[in-house]
């Protein structure tokens, strides 16, 4: 008989078993990962409410060197970020809605609760319980084999939300930026200011740490599940976890509080687990955490999923999005964005309506102008996939001839894939005729 270990509790379970004997946790008949928890949707949520205060003073200070920022991010598109994507394709594997759905809704649905476009993820093979995001203009959060194996499902929530947490507050070109003047004054001043700035950085970055905690309590929604995540990363063992107190840990590690505990952390640029269980229990006593999710309605089943909201209050919610994001592509962009732009701002409106309200009549608007948001920020190949993704799901809708050109203007003008252009812009004029793109697309095959 062939048997599994329980990633919650270590029990061993028989593989054809829907949920543990030891502990319940569920799994579906293919052993995917499944939530117990219907998860809240916040209408609205705007970073800096869920941000450290500390975390966010420094993000304001860096926020007035525009020209660094601007610069560290072109370097990054244009250099980093497609060197490490292309890595990682060698190396791992992207999730998606055929390849690990389980984990793909997860990364979906901690979107949405996070109000932004959901990331690339990929899954590379190491030991080690570990999480990690780079990138600033199409971020990519990486998961460790290792991690996912042994994680529920509601503590890859708190995971992945923590890894979303850094994206959605651009910890990563933060990060780089100050790394920059750091090493830029040491080039100058000498190594002693190299070092002193490191400490600094370190400083803010175990505050960033306590607000992509926070990002990922939002999306856990339980802060049991979120704590025993975190001890989950610092024990290193599903079997010792079962057997170890959280109650206990944290008294013993109280004397952290005090004396070289203090002096230690510093040293560190990621705080202490104890600290980090400490300061959620705080986000949640003090009521932000509640205040955030108040709002929000449940989207998300239990197992099998609920149905998503409908009625004149989705309608209303998803039009007001899809009119925030409109209104977003209109915004001039700055000369020195400080930000991820209006763009990158109106594609999270988008993908929450896609996500949270997918079958109202602003989806199918969300969809067409995800695609060209994707084709104004030069990703022809997103840009392409979420046109066609349109014009299969939406044949009827007013923009479907006009998004069955632009796959065959982006496949010939971008794309150099003349045979999909042609056969785009044959379908133009054989499913829209009357549409003035049908015009166009002759134009085009007379080329």
């Amino acid at each position: 008989m062939s048997l599994l270990q329980c990633p919650r509790c270590g029990k061993a379970r028989r593989v054809e078993d829907s949920c543990c004997p030891g502990c319940g946790v569920p799994f579906d008949e293919h052993g995917m990962k499944v939530s117990s928890v219907a998860r809240r949707i916040p209408a609205e949520l705007d970073a800096r409410r869920f941000q450290h205060p500390e975390d966010r003073a420094a993000l304001n200070r860096l926020r007035t060197l525009s020209p660094v920022l601007a610069l560290t991010r072109m370097a990054m598109r244009h250099l980093t970020e497609p060197v490490l994507k292309a890595q990682l394709l060698g190396r791992g594997i992207r999730v998606g809605p055929e390849q690990f759905p389980d984990l793909h809704r997860i990364v979906t649905e901690s979107a949405a609760v996070l109000r932004m476009e959901p990331p690339d993820c990929f899954v590379i093979n190491d030991p080690r319980f570990n999480a990690a995001t780079y990138g600033v203009e199409r971020p990519f959060v990486i998961l460790h084999s290792s991690l996912v194996d042994a994680f529920t499902a509601d503590e890859l929530y708190f995971v992945i939300g923590h890894e979303l947490g850094h994206v959605r507050s651009e910890h990563v070109l933060y990060l780089n930026a100050a790394e920059f003047l750091a090493r830029g004054a040491a080039a100058y001043l000498g190594h002693l200011v190299l070092v002193a700035a490191r400490g600094a950085l370190d400083a803010w970055m175990r505050k960033a740490e306590l607000t992509a905690d926070r990002a990922g309590l939002l999306c856990a929604q339980d802060l049991d599940v979120a704590c025993r995540a975190l001890l989950k990363l610092a024990v290193g063992s599903v079997n010792l976890l079962g057997r170890l107190d959280p109650d206990a840990y944290l008294k013993e590690t109280e004397e952290l509080e005090h004396g070289y505990g203090r002096a230690v952390e510093f040293l560190e640029n990621h705080p202490f687990v104890s600290n980090r269980i400490r300061e959620l229990r705080r986000f949640v006593e003090q009521g932000t955490y509640e205040r955030l999710l108040g709002g929000g309605r449940a989207a998300v089943g239990r197992r099998q999923g609920a149905p998503p909201a409908t009625g004149e209050e989705a309608e209303r919610l998803a039009a007001q999005a899809l009119e925030r994001g409109l209104a977003l592509l209109r915004e001039p962009a700055g000369l020195f964005p400080v930000d991820r732009g209006p763009r990158q701002r109106a594609l999270d409106e988008f993908s929450w309506v896609l996500t949270a309200y997918p079958e109202t009549r602003a989806a199918a608007d969300a969809l067409f102008h995800s695609g060209t948001v994707h084709l104004l920020g030069r990703d022809y190949r997103e840009a392409v996939r979420l046109f066609r993704r349109f014009v299969e799901r939406y044949p009827e809708h007013a923009l479907a001839a006009e998004a069955t050109y632009l796959v065959g203007y982006t496949c010939e003008r971008h794309l150099g894939d003349r045979a999909a252009a042609l056969a785009a812009y044959e379908q133009v004029i054989r499913r829209y005729p009357g549409s003035p793109r049908a015009m166009d697309a002759r134009e085009a095959l007379a080329r």
